[in-house]
């Protein structure tokens, strides 16, 4: 099964993008901060990360190139409220950027991001 690891700090953010993930047959694996995503990491693998920028403690950022020091080519995806051109290019590590307010239309398929 396609495990997604989700680092999001809002809980119900959180519970609602892995309860859309598992319904549609992903393995989601919730995780409410980057420290606590980098244990899950540690301790198995996952095929993609969604992940949000803004969070308390180490940001997503600092997540991404702590991964990226392991694993270069897991797809990383930033879903967050920022939208400013600086943190665009700060994402260069990663394999999409989305904002938080997605327009389904024009937002690829996590099976087009991930492949």
């Amino acid at each position: 099964m396609f495990r997604i690891l989700v680092v999001e700090d809002n809980e119900e953010l959180n519970r609602t993008i892995c309860s859309y993930l598992n319904k549609n047959d992903f393995e989601a694996i919730p995780c409410l901060n980057a420290s606590q995503a980098l244990e899950k990491l540690y301790v198995g693998n996952c095929d993609l990360i969604i992940s949000d920028i803004m969070m308390p403690g180490m940001d997503g950022f600092e997540l991404a190139k702590k991964i990226r020091v392991h694993n270069e080519n897991l797809p990383i995806l930033f879903l967050t409220a920022k939208d400013d051109f600086a943190s665009k290019q700060r994402c260069c590590s990663t394999t999409y950027f989305t904002e938080k307010k997605l327009h389904h239309e024009n937002t690829p398929s996590l099976q087009q991001i991930a492949f």
